[in-house]
């Protein structure tokens, strides 16, 4: 009996001290898989293609692209939903996963997260209304939506969806949108991609320094 137990801690130790590598390992091959933005450069402001290029020619920065993402009301029958309403990449950073259906092509087209369907009477093809918030209110090519798929963000890997202005202060789901949808002269976002970033394990202390390092340079 003793012998039983003591092999039976030693296999429930041995489990716990590989599940952390294991779990560590699947998230870093997921993220780079979808070439998940090493770097997220924000500005209320806006970002220039001046500022954009400067990015890219950064010592360490492989490579630079402008986007957006805003803050808006998706309104439903049962309630409004707060949302970010974000901008898909031409070049394939932050590339989401299709679940069902395609990706956004028209500029009045979007793709949503799954929980969007799961909670509220909504399914691919279904018209959504999305208003921006007053900052951004002439931001948005269209008013109506439709759904042409549900998708799976790398941005979100948990159930956050990080605070907003509106409503009561958080985002509740996130809508995806082409680059055709937002009317707007300026970006809100730069996404980066560090050089040599993909060959290191994303929670590793080598990984967190080169982001410290090409933070500073941005």
């Amino acid at each position: 009996s003793i012998m039983i137990l003591v092999a039976l801690s030693v296999a429930f130790l041995s489990g716990l001290k590989a599940t952390a590598p294991d779990m560590k390992h699947t998230g870093d091959d997921y993220l780079d898989s979808l070439h998940l933005a090493d770097i997220q450069v924000l500005s209320t402001l806006g970002l220039t293609d001046e500022d954009i290029a400067a990015f890219a020619e950064t010592r360490g920065v492989e490579q630079a692209e402008g986007g957006w993402a805003l803050d808006a009301i998706l309104s439903l029958q049962e309630s409004d939903r707060v949302i970010k309403a974000i901008s898909l990449s031409p070049k394939g950073i932050n590339a989401p996963v299709v679940v069902q259906g395609r990706l956004p092509e028209a500029a009045d087209e979007c793709a949503v997260e799954e929980k969007l369907l799961t909670y509220f009477d909504l399914s691919v093809g279904d018209q959504v209304t999305i208003t921006p918030g007053d900052q951004y209110a002439d931001a948005l090519a269209a008013k109506t939506f439709t759904i042409t798929g549900v998708v799976q963000s790398p941005l979100y890997i948990s159930i956050e969806r990080g605070t907003s202005t509106l409503g009561d202060g958080s985002v509740d789901e996130y809508v995806l949108l082409p680059e055709d949808s937002f009317r707007m002269d300026y970006y809100t976002v730069c996404n980066v991609i560090a050089q040599g970033a993909r060959a290191l394990d994303a929670y590793s202390a080598e990984y967190e320094d080169l982001m410290d390092e090409l933070s500073q340079r941005l």
